[in-house]
């Protein structure tokens, strides 16, 4: 009698089946530990970062359209700087900061205001109710109740005068405004030398071609395109400080890549490109006036001083000498061609000196809600001074 066996797995040929079973849970469990190892490291890279070198929070609401750089439309955000403000901020369908929407055409008897500028129109730093084209708007009509004013915060952060007249020209006009006030501040001489819209001809200027606009924009474009693709990278742009440090740094890389295909790496090299750049801004603001008055509306240019100008222990800082050479360019121009002029810098000098409490921030640039207050009461006296002597508007003691 024959008895049956079966076949004996060879050892060296075929593996244990308890192998063979627990391989690729073994596997799984490596990939569960790697992705568990990088959890608890970026945690605590971000511990690190928020503990050794805190950051800012910017979220990424700016995007290019046809050259030039708006706000995303639609969101509501998170601004933060460490110790010093934590705030929100709503930008409508518009791409206008503000929780309301504009029709095209004013509202019957009511004075449209545009206000163009970066992020000091935009206003960051406060909520929407202290922003400083919100509070100028308060503050005319508590000057004229019976006039009807609107005040558009077109403001866009991050952007230069060009971005700002192109938008004028392409959209805001289309809204009718009766008055544009456009901001000016020290780092608008960097976007002049990183991003040019604007080429000159002869003695003007006049904006470079859409197609040689986009193919500037690309290199960024892409990169912020990839970026934003990440998973949950918009939300972590306004929680993640970690990943504040990183964007920080690749924009400090763009930003010196650009000064050195402008020459503008040495310390010569980089006065030159500020003093043209200073000039680009001065025809550009020519450029923007006959685009506003070409239209019947008015133009207000107003310097908001560097916090470095404002002190005479940091008066060799950047900043500060930034200030004082659009300063100058204002000055030259408002001789020259009658431009409507308002430098803040002695408004804010004396408010500085009079007030216990700072105008600006410690450490991040920009104006405290006290600070926009004072920029809109100052513009709003320019604006009121310039309708009563054009006679749109009565005082309100008068009959």
């Amino acid at each position: 009698m024959h008895c049956w066996m079966a076949p004996r797995e060879d050892p060296f040929t075929s593996p244990p089946s308890s192998v063979a079973a627990t391989r690729r849970p073994s596997w799984l469990a490596l990939i569960a530990l790697a992705a568990l190892a990088l959890t608890l490291s970026l945690i605590g890279a971000e511990a690190i970062v928020r503990i050794v070198l805190p950051q800012p929070l910017t979220p990424p609401i700016r995007e290019s359209v046809d050259g030039v750089t708006l706000l995303v439309p639609g969101v509501r955000v998170r601004y933060f700087s460490p110790g010093e403000f934590d705030v929100h901020a709503t930008v409508n369908e518009q791409r206008f900061r503000s929780t309301k929407t504009y029709e095209r055409i004013p509202p019957p008897e009511t004075i449209r205001i545009v206000a163009l500028g970066d992020s000091f129109t935009f206003s960051t730093g406060v909520e929407d109710h202290e922003t400083y084209p919100y509070l100028l708007e308060a503050a005319l009509q508590s000057a004229w109740p019976q006039q009807n004013f609107e005040v558009i915060n077109a403001g866009v952060h991050g952007t230069g005068l060009g971005d700002q007249a192109l938008w004028y020209q392409r959209t805001l006009s289309g809204f009718q405004p009766d008055i544009v006030v456009v901001t000016l501040y020290a780092n608008d001489i960097d976007d002049e030398i990183s991003t040019h819209r604007f080429e000159k001809t002869g003695n003007s200027v006049q904006p470079r071609s859409l197609e040689s606009q986009r193919q500037a924009d690309r290199e960024i474009s892409s990169l912020r395109s990839l970026v934003s693709s990440i998973p949950g990278y918009f939300a972590l742009s306004q929680h993640s400080q970690l990943l504040s440090l990183i964007r920080t740094t690749a924009t400090r890389f763009l930003l010196a890549r650009s000064a050195a295909r402008a020459n503008a790496s040495t310390d010569g090299a980089r006065h030159q490109a500020e003093e043209h750049a200073t000039v680009m801004i001065a025809d550009q603001l020519m450029w923007l006036r006959n685009e506003v008055e070409g239209r019947d509306a008015h133009l207000i240019a107003v310097l908001i001083p560097a916090r470095e100008a404002i002190d005479a222990e940091t008066a060799e800082h950047p900043a500060a000498m930034q200030s004082r050479l659009l300063s100058g360019m204002l000055l030259k121009l408002r001789e020259r061609t009658d431009l409507d002029v308002l430098d803040l810098e002695t408004e804010i000098r004396a408010a500085t000196a009079d007030s216990a409490s700072p105008l600006y921030f410690d450490s991040d640039i920009h104006l405290r809600a006290e600070g926009y207050q004072l920029v809109a009461d100052e513009v709003a006296k320019r604006v009121l001074a310039g309708l009563q002597s054009r006679r749109t508007v009565k005082p309100a003691d008068e009959p």
